[in-house]
Formats: C-alpha cells, sequence, structure tokens
C-alpha cells in the first residue's frame, strides 16, 4: 500500500512512493466495496508492507498483519509520514531480512480433500483436542462462507490446509467433506463453547479470549469461574491495533492452553493463523460471535428452525443490512453452483 491508504486493485504500486508532501489517508471503503477490496487483498498479497499507521490498522481490521516499515521518522496520530519517502538502501535491508514463504497455490477441490483429512467428526473429539492443551495446534470450522472465501482466495485456502483440525459449521460443509469420508457432525461454536462449560476438564483449564466485547468477556468470565474455570487473558479491543507478536506474548506470560478468537471471518480466521505463527504453544480455536450467543447477547434460533437447516436466515432476519450480501449475493450461489455439485459427483474421494 502507498503511504496514504491501502492499494485498491488496478492502481499504480508506485503511488505515492516518490518525492513530494504527504496527503491524508484515503477515507475507509465501506459495504460491497469493501468486502470486494478485502477479496482483492487476500487473493493477492503474500507480504503487506505498509509506510503509515492508518494503512497498519486498516489492514489489520481485515484479517492480515502488515509490518510497518520505520523510515526513520515517528508518524504522529494520524497522519502518517511526513513525506511518504524511503531510503532505497533501508527498503533493501528491510525486503532482504524477509525469508520468502511458499506460495499456495492448490486448488480448492485439493484443499478440501486436505479438510477431510484433518477433520475431527465429533463434538467429543473436538473437546479431547482443545481440553488437552497440547500445541501448537490451530482448529479451522468452516461454513458456507468460508467456502466462498476459499473459492475466492488463495491465501484463505492456506489458512484452511495449513489447520490441525477442521470441523463444520453449517449443513452445506458437513454435506461436501462428508462426501469425501469425513463422517463429521455439525458442531458450531456456540455448541463448542456450551460443551466446555459443562466439562469437567475445564477446571484444569487456563482460557484466554481474544475479541467480542467487554461486557460479553465480563459476562463469559462469570461463567467460567461458576464452571470452575480460570480466564487468564481478555483482549476486547480494536483488531486493527492487534499485534500477533504481542498477543502471542500476553497468552504465554498468562499460561494460557486454550485461546478463544472470537472475531469473524475472514478476520478471525487469519488471526489464528497468524498467532500459530507467531509462535504461540498451545490450541487456537476460532468461535466468531459464539460468545454473544452464549452469554445471551444476541438470539440463537430455535431448535426446530435448526433441525430445518434455516439457522442462517434467522440471523438474516436479525441482521439483514450486514448479512443479505453474505448470504443471497455470495453464499447461496456458493451453494447452487459449487458445493452441491461437488457433494453429488463426489469429487472429494
Amino acid at each position: 500500500p502507498s503511504a496514504g491508504g491501502p492499494l485498491a486493485p488496478g492502481s499504480n504500486p508506485r503511488r505515492g512512493m516518490g518525492g513530494g508532501g504527504g496527503r491524508p489517508p484515503a477515507p475507509p471503503r465501506r459495504g460491497a466495496a469493501e468486502q470486494r477490496h478485502k477479496i482483492a487483498l487476500l487473493n493477492r498479497a503474500r507480504r503487506i508492507l505498509v509506510l503509515s499507521v492508518d494503512d497498519l490498522r486498516a489492514i489489520r481490521a481485515w484479517g492480515r498483519s502488515p509490518v510497518l516499515l520505520d523510515a526513520g521518522a515517528s508518524p504522529t496520530a494520524g497522519q502518517g509520514f511526513a513525506t511518504g519517502v524511503v531510503d532505497e538502501q533501508q527498503l533493501g535491508i528491510w525486503l532482504g531480512a524477509i525469508v520468502p514463504g511458499p506460495h499456495y497455490e492448490e486448488s480448492f477441490t485439493t484443499t478440501m480433500r486436505r479438510a477431510v483429512d484433518a477433520s475431527l467428526p465429533t463434538m467429543t473429539a473436538l473437546m479431547d483436542v482443545c481440553t488437552r492443551g497440547e500445541g501448537p495446534f490451530r482448529i479451522q470450522t468452516l461454513n458456507l462462507q468460508h467456502l466462498y472465501m476459499a473459492q475466492k482466495s488463495a491465501i484463505f485456502r492456506e489458512a484452511i490446509a495449513t489447520s490441525h483440525g477442521i470441523t463444520a459449521d453449517g449443513w452445506p460443509a458437513v454435506q461436501l467433506l462428508n462426501s469425501g469420508g469425513a463422517r463429521l457432525e455439525r458442531t458450531t461454536g456456540s455448541d463448542f463453547l456450551r460443551a466446555l462449560l459443562t466439562s469437567p476438564e475445564l477446571a484444569g483449564l487456563r482460557l484466554g479470549l481474544i475479541g467480542d466485547s467487554e461486557d460479553s468477556g465480563d459476562a463469559f468470565q462469570r461463567l467460567v469461574e461458576q464452571a470452575k474455570g480460570h480466564l487468564v487473558m481478555r483482549e476486547h479491543g480494536d483488531k486493527r491495533d492487534w499485534d500477533p507478536r504481542e498477543l502471542v506474548g500476553r497468552l504465554h506470560r498468562a499460561e494460557a492452553d486454550l485461546a478463544l478468537v472470537a472475531v469473524t471471518q475472514p478476520a478471525g480466521d487469519l488471526l489464528g493463523q497468524e498467532l500459530i505463527g507467531a509462535g504461540y504453544t498451545g490450541v487456537v480455536i476460532g468461535i466468531g460471535a459464539s460468545v454473544a450467543f452464549v452469554v445471551g447477547a444476541r438470539v440463537r434460533a430455535p431448535r426446530w428452525v435448526q433441525a430445518l437447516g434455516l439457522e442462517w436466515f434467522f440471523r438474516f432476519l436479525q441482521e439483514p443490512r450486514r448479512l443479505w450480501r453474505r448470504y443471497f449475493v455470495e453464499g447461496i450461489p456458493t451453494y447452487l453452483k459449487v458445493i452441491r455439485p461437488m457433494t453429488s459427483a463426489r469429487v472429494l474421494e
């Protein structure tokens, strides 16, 4: 990205790198435009270098962890660097220090076959991994929105393929993975948290919670303490300010065995991957908005609605402006055009 704002698809990568005065950061993108830009970013960028704190915070909000190149000047609040100019020698030293990572170019089908092999088929299997606290181990949940993003983004496919365990939250993901022999049960984040809170193994666990609101965190902590567990680390701040290395340091100092990432996709899933990459030695699981459901801050669909496979529609009725695109523009077409044909043809066998 340039000094003034994240690099948009089709823009000139040299823009803002030459001389001249600074300029104010570009206004944040909203709605569908922001979503399209987010997917483009996930598809294109393996290493992200930024010159301003504004860029750093914007891209962290999308789930990536860019590195701020310190050009020898201290950015002032909300202003970024004074000129946007980086010394060529310093840039060369910084780039030379990066160890190139492998490029993940496998297809969606190959990624899903890996997911079948890594599947945790039952709640019992999932609980066993989480309560042992032996890591590093990252658990990736798949729902229809995850499958949509995996279709679009090699970066997101890599996050799925490099996970150590897979669970399915949503019947399209269950159908797809079971067509390849996984024999998965549907395991939602809310069901997992309720099972954790009633497990006798919780008494020996030290939990970390990253995400959701402070009020929900307070209510969840009370539930954990009532169940004789220990919530030893909490982070409810602005995700634009999170540095995975700092979060890992806090988790390790608190001796947290299990990190619950209560951030929705794609940011939560990519953050979980970053935590393992930054050296976290425990178990990481993405739970999305599950804490809010468990503590009653959000209302979950009745059992009969869940049984009919219509929980997604119940959620849409609660938040139509936020979820209409996810379900009707991205999710349903992905199911009809991709997931159902793959399931019927049993291409994952």
